[in-house]
C-alpha cells in the first residue's frame, strides 16, 4: 500500500509539474518572441522616419548591436544603407522589397553560410530619392538560449521535486499506517480463548482511530457473546446432568436391588425424568434457533393475536386458580404463530406456577406513536425499544409472591431461578422467561416486569400490524 500510494502521489506531482513547466515555457517563449518582434518594429519605424527626412547614413546605427540588423532597400533591390553586420550583403529578405504595408513575421536569414532565426519587421516609406523599404530584424538566439536554460532548470527541478515528493509521501504514509500495523499485530494475537485483548487506539482522532474504536467495540461484542456462549454451555451441561444423574441412580438401584424395585413405578419415574430431559433439550434447541433469528428479517405473517391469546388461556385454565381476562378483539400483529404461542404459554405457566389464587390476562392496543420503556437492549428484558406505530400490550399478572427489584432483570437470564420460597415448581428448567424474552426480541418488542402492589405482572409490547395487512 505504501508503494502504491507513493507511486500514485509521485505520478500526480510529476504530471502537475510537467504541465506547469510546459505552461511556463510557452509563456516565456511567447514573451521573448513578442519582445523581439516589438524591438524589430520599433527599430524599423525609427529608421523609416530618418529615411523619410533624408537623413539616413550609409551605415545604420541600430540598437542591440550584434543582435539587431537593419537595411534600407530601394524597390529595385539596391541596398541604400545597412547596419555594420550586413555590409556588402543584398536584401536579407528579397520578398520584403515589394512590401506596401507594415509587416512583422518570423524569418530565417543566412550570413556567412550560417542560418539565424530572427523576428523581422518591414516598413515602406518615401525618401527624397524615391520610395524605399526599411527592413529591421532582431535575432532570436538570445530567446532560444534563455528557453534552453529555462527548460534545463525545469527538468532539474522536476527531478528534484519528484524525489522529494516520493520521499515525503513514503514517510508520511509510513507514519500514517504505523497505527494500522500495530492494530494488525494486536489482532493477529487475539484468539478465541483470549478475546479480552484490545487494539491500540491512536490519539490522531482520524479515520484510523475511528477504525480502532470500531474494532474494539466489535471485540467487546464478540467477547460478550463468547462469555455468554460459555455460560450457556456450562449451564446447559449442568441442567442436563441432573436428569441424567437421576436416571442413572434409579437404574443403578433397580439393578442392585431388583427385589425391592416396583417395575411400574420405575417406568413412571424414568418417564418423568425422560420427559424433563426432553423438555430441557427442546428449550435449548429453541433458544439456539431464536438466537439465530434475532436481528434478522424473520418470516412474519399477520396473526390475530386476540384469538391466539384466547386459545392459549383456555388451554391453561386450572380449577385451583381463578382466571380473569380482558381481551380486546381484532388485535393484529406481525409475527410467527408458533413463537407467539410459546411466548403466551411460558408467561401463563409462570403466572400459574406462582399464583396464590388469581391470574389476570389483559390484551389491548395503544395509540399511535407510543413508546415502550423497558431496560436497555443489552439487558435481559430485550431492550428499550420505542414502538413508533400503534402497539399491542399483553399483561399477565398473578397474585403470588412479588419479584424483588434487584431480580427484575436477572429473571430473564437463562437457567435463573429465584429462591426456594418463590420456586414452587418442580422440574422447571429456568428457561421459560429467557425464551419469552428472545421471542419478544424477534418480534421487535419489549417485555418488562411492572410495579404492582402485590404479586408479579409481566407486560409484553409488540408493534401492531395494520388492519389492511
Amino acid at each position: 500500500m505504501r508503494a502504491r500510494i507513493t507511486a500514485a502521489a509521485t505520478v500526480v506531482v510529476v504530471v502537475a509539474l510537467a504541465i506547469l513547466g510546459v505552461a511556463i515555457t510557452l509563456i516565456v517563449e511567447s514573451n521573448l518572441i513578442g519582445a523581439a518582434r516589438s524591438a524589430a518594429a520599433a527599430q524599423a519605424r525609427s529608421i523609416a522616419a530618418l529615411a523619410h527626412a533624408g537623413q539616413v547614413a550609409p551605415v545604420l546605427q541600430v540598437d542591440g548591436l550584434n543582435s539587431t540588423y537593419a537595411q534600407v532597400v530601394r524597390r529595385d533591390g539596391t541596398v541604400v544603407a545597412a547596419s555594420p553586420q550586413l555590409a556588402g550583403f543584398g536584401p536579407i529578405d528579397p520578398a520584403a522589397v515589394r512590401a506596401t504595408t507594415h509587416e512583422s513575421h518570423t524569418a530565417t536569414i543566412t550570413r556567412h553560410g550560417e542560418s539565424e532565426d530572427v523576428e523581422m519587421a518591414t516598413v515602406p516609406t518615401s525618401t527624397p530619392d524615391g520610395p524605399v523599404v526599411v527592413i529591421a530584424a532582431v535575432s532570436l538566439d538570445h530567446a532560444h538560449d534563455t528557453l534552453g536554460v529555462l527548460i534545463g532548470g525545469l527538468f532539474t527541478g522536476l527531478g528534484i521535486a519528484t524525489v522529494i515528493a516520493a520521499a515525503v509521501t513514503y514517510l508520511v504514509v509510513t507514519r500514517a499506517l504505523k497505527p494500522v500495523e500495530s492494530i494488525r499485530n494486536e489482532v493477529d494475537r487475539i484468539t478465541s480463548t483470549d478475546l479480552a485483548r484490545r487494539v491500540p487506539v491512536p490519539e490522531t482522532r482520524d479515520e484510523i482511530a475511528h477504525l480502532a474504536q470500531t474494532m474494539n467495540t466489535m471485540l467487546d461484542r464478540l467477547d460478550a457473546a463468547a462469555k455468554q456462549q460459555r455460560r450457556f454451555i456450562a449451564d446447559a451441561a449442568h441442567e442436563i446432568r441432573s436428569p441424567l444423574a437421576s436416571l442413572r441412580a434409579q437404574l443403578d438401584v433397580a439393578l442392585a436391588h431388583p427385589e425391592v424395585t416396583e417395575p411400574s413405578q420405575l417406568v413412571r419415574d424414568l418417564a418423568d425424568e425422560t420427559a424433563r430431559l426432553q423438555a430441557l433439550t427442546e428449550d435449548l434447541l429453541l433458544l439456539v434457533r431464536l438466537d439465530a433469528d434475532t436481528g434478522t428479517e424473520a418470516h412474519l405473517a399477520t396473526i390475530d393475536f386476540a384469538d391466539l391469546v384466547r386459545g392459549r388461556v383456555a388451554a391453561h385454565q386450572r380449577n385451583s386458580v381463578r382466571l380473569e381476562t380482558s381481551l380486546q378483539d381484532g388485535v393484529l400483529v406481525l409475527g410467527q404463530e408458533i413463537a407467539l404461542r410459546r411466548l403466551v404459554d411460558n408467561l401463563l405457566d409462570n403466572a400459574y406456577r406462582h399464583a396464590d389464587s388469581t391470574v389476570m390476562v389483559t390484551l389491548m392496543t395503544s395509540g399511535e406513536d407510543s413508546a415502550v420503556t423497558g431496560p436497555p437492549r443489552e439487558q435481559a428484558t430485550g431492550g428499550d425499544m420505542p414502538v413508533r406505530s400503534a402497539s399491542v400490550r399483553l399483561t399477565i399478572r398473578n397474585d403470588g409472591p412479588g419479584i424483588p427489584d434487584a431480580d427484575r432483570e436477572r429473571i430473564f437470564d437463562r437457567f435463573v431461578r429465584l429462591d426456594d420460597a418463590r420456586d414452587r415448581d418442580s422440574g422447571g428448567t429456568g428457561l421459560g422467561l429467557a425464551i419469552a424474552r428472545d421471542i419478544v426480541r424477534l418480534h421487535r418488542g419489549a417485555v418488562a416486569v411492572d410495579d404492582v402492589a402485590d404479586g408479579a405482572s409481566f407486560t409484553v409490547t409488540v408493534p401492531r400490524a395494520p388492519a389492511s395487512s
